[in-house]
């Protein structure tokens, strides 16, 4: 995906998202793009126009979280994006990194990195805290198991470990920041699928707007004008947290089975239902309360998934000859989807 909105258009001040006081005079500039997602991370360089578009894709790489973010002492940035930096930078001039001079301008060969990571996640002060992905902790220094990661732009930017010391700048933002910014280049009439017949004809050119999507989590965010020119300001939300509200008995019956899952005497998030995760959740649901209905293949697969259970799901909903519990389980996630877009709607009046 390409924007045309420039990270620059943010206005974010330089110490809250890492900068290194190195020159790149004479150096080869590069944008780094990340997508860091809690199942997935997306990494992709751009080369560095004069427009600063960047719309120029020269590499690209997907990494599964769960198979290099496995305990405490992993992170993205030694086990994912340094290994990447390195695979491209091999491709890209024919010769091996050259470990010996970290810290120097010619340790990245006269390359420099301009990076800007959309993560999953609440930010603050140029960090991200990955709700939806933990790690586990390799000592017994505290009863709690698990720990949550966080992603910091500055801690990245700062590094001079191996490859990773050409990263000059790393700016940190909530991954639907990066969805909101990126609704604006949407070309409404060949990129955008209208469900209410005339719906386009009644967008206020001058209102707020909303983004929602469902991933790992449930993402959403909300855009307003800026009165002074013809731009748009995004705000993140973790409106995915917002109460689940079941409209049919079998709905209800699926919320006390959440209840009772994650030990929730009340509240459950409707991102429990609403998301990768949520599709499990629901499909997990409906074979113990309809267990004549399972086949047996397609459950197995399921429990075998770990994080991508959700996929599994979804994928068998969709292939003929389809599983029926899976379909149940899509149209029960799809209504609530439905349901929450209808409440951002109402709420923001776009």
């Amino acid at each position: 995906m390409t924007t045309r909105h420039s990270i620059a258009s943010l206005n974010i001040a330089e110490p809250l998202y890492g900068y290194t006081s190195t020159s790149t005079n004479n150096m080869k500039s590069f944008l780094l793009a990340g997508d860091v997602g809690g199942t997935n991370i997306r990494l992709a360089i751009y080369a560095t126009t004069s427009d600063s578009e960047c719309t120029n894709q020269i590499y690209y790489k997907e990494y599964l979280n769960s198979a290099y973010i496995t305990d405490q002492d992993s992170t993205f940035e030694r086990d994912i994006i340094e290994p990447f930096l390195r695979t491209w930078y091999h491709e890209y001039t024919g010769n091996e990194y050259d470990d010996s001079n970290d810290a120097g301008d010619e340790a990245g060969g006269g390359i420099c990195m301009f990076s800007c990571f959309a993560v999953a996640g609440p930010v603050k002060r140029n960090c991200a805290t990955m709700t939806n992905l933990k790690s586990t902790r390799n000592d017994s220094s505290t009863d709690c198991s698990e720990l949550v990661i966080k992603f910091c732009g500055t801690k990245i930017a700062n590094s001079n470990h191996k490859m990773l010391s050409v990263i000059k700048t790393a700016l940190v933002i909530n991954d639907f920041v990066g969805q909101g910014y990126g609704v604006l280049d949407l070309d409404h009439d060949t990129e955008v699928i209208a469900l209410t017949p005339n719906s386009k004809s009644m967008i206020d050119p001058n209102g707020p707007k909303v983004c929602i999507g469902a991933g790992t989590g449930l993402g959403e965010c909300f855009l307003t004008p800026n009165h002074s020119d013809s731009s748009y300001t995004c705000f993140p939300s973790e409106g995915g947290h917002v109460d689940y509200a079941p409209r049919t008995p079998l709905q209800f019956q699926l919320l006390q089975y959440l209840q009772k899952k994650f030990s929730q005497d009340g509240r459950i998030s409707v991102e429990r239902v609403v998301s990768g995760k949520g599709l499990a959740n629901v499909y997990e649901f409906l074979s113990l309360t309809f267990p004549e209905r399972i086949i047996p293949a397609i459950h197995e697969e399921f429990l075998e998934a770990g994080d991508m259970q959700g996929r599994v799901v979804g994928v068998n909903a969709n292939v003929e000859p389809t599983c029926g519990l899976c379909c149940e389980a899509m149209r029960i996630m799809m209504a609530a989807y439905g349901a929450e877009v209808g409440n951002m709607g109402i709420t923001f009046i776009p």
